[in-house]
């Protein structure tokens, strides 16, 4: 069985027969082996129906391996969509079992996590406390304790967590970390030694709680690891660092973190390099980012057996954002880092590609914006109208840093449909250094007849055109009034025939 699976290309059917031709001959029966690999490879080739045949098979020879069950229930639930009442079969049968006395127990932590997994992963918090309810009912019954495995707790806090992910509600997100906040102080009243909380329970509550901005609790969390001598793991770290860089925090709290790690023995993995560079582009911290990215290249030369070994393209491209948000290295360091990326054949990916043509769009070299653009759309001949919006705005960049605003207003007239805050803010700020009315007027109809969202960073922008329609309007109620009093001067002279001036 072993060996046709690995191979593949079988038909387990025939793997069932020959098993079942073998038992007979030999009589004798299959093991638990048999019956868990039969059950995997039906459900490798899509048969879940033939995988209840085999579990009713095993049944009739009146045996009940849990592994088998647990393989069976997992399968299901794999499904796309899970088939959730298919596996409910299994946790019957087990039930079942444990009544004749085929098993020990009528699920174990496998079971559990199996079932509550799969809830979570679909964000099911209705079915998920279903579920808990059946487990807790069978363990009081055959066990006397109501207290489930930890595990069991941990995928109810990870439905939680999913269900915050999703919720795009600031209420309802807070709803839900207090549900899962009242679960975690059961979990800590627990005096068994099973349901007691492990580095997921709190990585779960860290993660939830710098999802919903609730910074404030983290302190206790780490507090309460400490005093139950729960060891702190590399994603308990990452969780802290993303949570730093989310909430916006100072950037002398992330490298206190860093430190944490670094005397705690822990290597960076890619998610950390990740989360750390984030923090470099929004903090702008180029330097930090260059040396960041030194470590991980020394990391993964030390790592790799031929030697040298590229870090992945997004630590590239995470560099070059960064180098971009800080003016100590600006285009010229994205520049070097594309060289660099060009001699080894890494490929630059639609994020690398509008990094580079920033950096060539600030520097006023529209040609070369272009021939980037180009290549990028050649590797996209369908880019989603936000990427669409992003090359435009990079064209229209580098127009206006080559002093060719024209140009730039020439492409958001013809080829830009639904204008952004970025665009709004670029094109009105360059009209603004244009010192020129006629410029100014014709931006803010293009904008206006396109349809444009504003934001806070707007209102300056917004303020200074009106100073600047004002300081118009004012110039021409001057000119205005000069040329009515000239006109009126005339129309006095002809109709009285005085020169002198008496009639003013």
């Amino acid at each position: 069985v072993k060996a046709n699976v690995a191979k593949g290309g079988y038909e387990v059917e025939g793997l069932v027969r020959d098993l079942l031709a073998f038992c007979k001959e030999n009589k004798t029966r299959p093991d638990e082996a048999s019956f868990t690999l039969l059950v995997g490879a039906c459900f490798e080739q899509g048969k879940p129906k033939l995988a209840l045949q085999v579990v009713e098979w095993m049944l009739r020879w009146n045996v009940s391996y849990l592994p088998v069950l647990n393989r069976f229930a997992r399968g299901c639930l794999q499904l796309s969509p899970p088939q959730f009442k298919t596996a409910n079969r299994a946790l019957q049968i087990m039930e079942d079992c444990f009544e004749k006395g085929l098993i020990r127990k009528p699920f174990d932590e496998i079971t559990c996590t199996t079932f509550l997994d799969a809830y979570a992963e679909v964000g099911d918090l209705q079915g998920i406390n279903k579920m808990v309810n059946i487990f807790r009912s069978l363990h009081e019954k055959h066990t006397g304790s109501k207290w489930l495995f930890v595990e069991a707790y941990n995928s109810v806090l990870k439905c939680y967590q999913s269900n915050i992910a999703v919720a795009g509600d600031q209420t309802i997100s807070n709803a839900y970390y207090e549900q899962a906040c009242e679960l975690y102080e059961e979990i800590l009243r627990s005096r068994n030694l099973r349901s007691q909380a492990d580095t997921v329970t709190f990585n779960t509550m860290l993660a939830m709680a710098c999802s919903v901005g609730r910074l404030e609790d983290i302190p206790q969390y780490l507090k309460m690891m400490e005093k139950r001598r729960v060891n702190r793991s590399l994603v308990t770290f990452n969780i802290l660092i993303k949570g730093t860089v989310e909430s916006h925090a100072k950037f002398s709290t992330l490298i206190g973190i860093v430190t944490d790690m670094d005397n705690e023995g822990y290597n960076f993995d890619e998610y950390t390099y990740q989360e750390l560079l984030s923090a470099c582009i929004q903090h702008r911290k180029g330097a930090y980012a260059e040396r960041l990215f030194k470590r991980l290249k020394h990391t993964l030369e030390e790592n790799s057996r031929q030697g040298t070994f590229a870090p992945h393209p997004t630590a590239y491209v995470s560099l070059m954002r960064a180098y971009l948000s800080d003016p100590e290295f600006g285009p010229r360091a994205v520049i070097e880092v594309y060289f660099e990326m060009r001699q080894k054949n890494i490929a630059l990916g639609t994020t690398g590609y509008i990094a580079v043509a920033d950096a060539y769009a600030q520097r006023g070299d529209v040609q070369t914006v272009r021939t980037l653009l180009s290549e990028l759309q050649a590797q996209l001949p369908s880019p989603t109208p936000h990427v669409q919006l992003v090359l435009l705005s990079l064209r229209m960049k580098a127009c206006i840093s080559a002093n060719r605003f024209q140009s730039a207003l020439q492409i958001l007239e013809d080829e830009v449909s639904h204008p952004d805050t970025t665009v709004f803010n670029m094109m009105v700020s360059a009209a603004l250094r244009t010192d020129n009315t006629s410029s100014i007027l014709r931006t803010l109809r293009a904008l206006e007849d396109k349809g444009f969202p504003t934001s806070e960073a707007s209102g300056p922008l917004v303020a200074a055109v009106m100073r600047r329609l004002g300081r118009t309007i004012n110039r021409l109620d001057d000119r205005l009034q000069k040329a009515l009093l000239r006109a009126a001067r005339r129309r006095a002279v002809e109709e009285s025939g005085d020169e002198s001036g008496a009639w003013e």
